[in-house]
């Protein structure tokens, strides 16, 4: 882990090692030192509650591939390729009321709306982001080939809906 010197992790791993040692404690110290802590864990919780909750989907994480951790990026979403954009639409309208999506053709009919967006792998996927309701705050008045070059990508409109909902959720 960052900041740590040598001895300190040394003396860390020790204390870890002592017989009769807490397991309190001991989870404190692997998690200051990153040893076989999954990051995710907090948001893999949070992602399958909503699933379950929301689809009647049950998700396992042993076959779901997740991005390394990043602290700048510290929101993990999962998308599931069998939800529509009609599906995602209707759920929203059902969970917040009519009045939450606003009644445009796009809204209507979002898989025939969307022209062209950027392209995502095959399937179900997870992504990371920052969070909140404006992610890209870092980026207004900046143009599109600014974002992209700051190695970004905006998100797809099922990414949008399903990170919405879940924020709202």
């Amino acid at each position: 882990m960052k900041n740590l010197n040598e001895k300190t992790i040394d003396a860390l791993n020790a204390l870890i090692a002592q017989e009769g040692q807490d397991s309190f404690v001991i989870d404190d110290l692997n998690r200051i030192l990153g040893n076989g802590v999954d990051f995710w864990e907090e948001e893999k919780i949070k992602i399958s509650h909503f699933y379950k909750e929301v689809f009647g989907t049950v998700l396992d994480w042993a076959t779901i591939k997740t991005p390394e951790y990043n602290p700048s990026f510290p929101r993990l979403e999962y998308v599931d390729s069998t939800l529509t954009g009609s599906v995602l639409i209707a759920t929203y309208k059902r969970l917040f009321g009519d009045s939450s999506v606003y009644n445009n053709d796009y809204s209507k009919d979002i898989d025939a709306k969307t022209k062209e967006q950027q392209s995502r792998r095959e399937g179900n996927y997870t992504f990371i982001h920052v969070g909140g309701i404006e992610p890209d705050k870092n980026h207004l008045n900046k143009s599109y080939d600014d974002f992209y070059q700051d190695s970004n990508q905006y998100m797809i409109p099922y990414e949008g809906i399903i990170t919405a909902l879940r924020y709202r959720f």
